[in-house]
């Protein structure tokens, strides 16, 4: 190539290192919509503050609920309702527990205190403090009932081994029944609202025996939000979490490099 002819190319030189610089520049990323939900426990006369954080990424929502005892748990769901992964993890922030939900496989697996496998067959949920979330967009008809099998995942709250090992390897997923049982006006934020009150249940009439107790759920009918959950804790009390407060929110996502 002749002088003459490479000195245009030479002097475009600046213009294609500068436009691929401006490509390379970082670009912000959309903000993750996040939903904080501030819950009120009361067992007789006591009150503790719990909180449930509902992270909206794309094609994916992650459930994190701090419980009674200081725990973390972490729920996955593929949008609405289909739980691919729950984590549990001690006040210590030590990973004690997790489960993964082979969809294509069609099994669940248990890790931790016991490692177990469980059929994956129709609606199998954790029993955690994402069911808050869950049953606020996973409702039956008010004239209908939803069939769904629980596991009892985080096994650490649980101190005898022998009862451990007959709950996850003899019990393993427990079929439990969702229905609307009344529509009643609630007392919220200094008003009333039309809550919709589902009942939470053992289906198997012989688990029934050993755990006979019902647990209930209030949503506010328009909106479909969780309003309010009763239910027996292991002692036998009565446990009653409200929502005293709930907020939107967006969590900025770090830049990233675009091509």
């Amino acid at each position: 190539m002749t002088r003459r002819k490479l000195l245009p190319l030479v002097k475009m030189l600046p213009l294609v290192i500068a436009a691929s610089a401006a490509a390379w520049q970082p670009v912000p990323a959309a903000a993750v919509r996040m939903e904080t939900f501030i819950l009120d426990l009361q067992i007789e006369d006591t009150h503790q503050q719990n909180t449930m954080v509902v992270e909206f990424q794309p094609g994916l929502t992650v459930v994190t609920y701090y419980n009674e005892f200081g725990d973390k748990e972490v729920a996955f769901f593929e949008p609405p309702h289909r739980l691919m992964r729950a984590m549990y993890y001690n006040p210590e922030r030590r990973l004690t527990s997790q489960t993964v939900y082979h969809y294509r496989e069609k099994y669940l697996e248990m890790k931790g205190d016991l490692n177990v496998r469980y059929p994956l067959e129709g609606d199998i949920f954790d029993n955690s403090g994402s069911l808050f979330y869950l049953f606020s967009v996973f409702q039956p008809p008010v004239n209908g009932r939803l069939n769904f099998k629980l596991v009892q995942s985080n096994l650490s709250r649980i101190p005898d081994p022998f009862l451990r090992f007959l709950i996850a390897q003899l019990v393993g997923p427990v079929p439990m029944y969702l229905k609307h049982v009344k529509t009643e006006n609630l007392a919220w934020q200094s008003s009333e609202v039309s809550a919709l009150c589902f009942e939470l249940a053992i289906a198997e009439g012989r688990l029934a025996s050993f755990w006979p107790y019902k647990y209930y759920f209030w949503y506010d009918a328009k909106r479909q939000r969780l309003l309010q959950h009763q239910g027996q804790t292991t002692d036998k009390k009565m446990a009653v979490y409200r929502v005293i407060d709930s907020y939107e929110w967006e969590k900025p996502e770090p830049e990233l490099p675009t091509l």
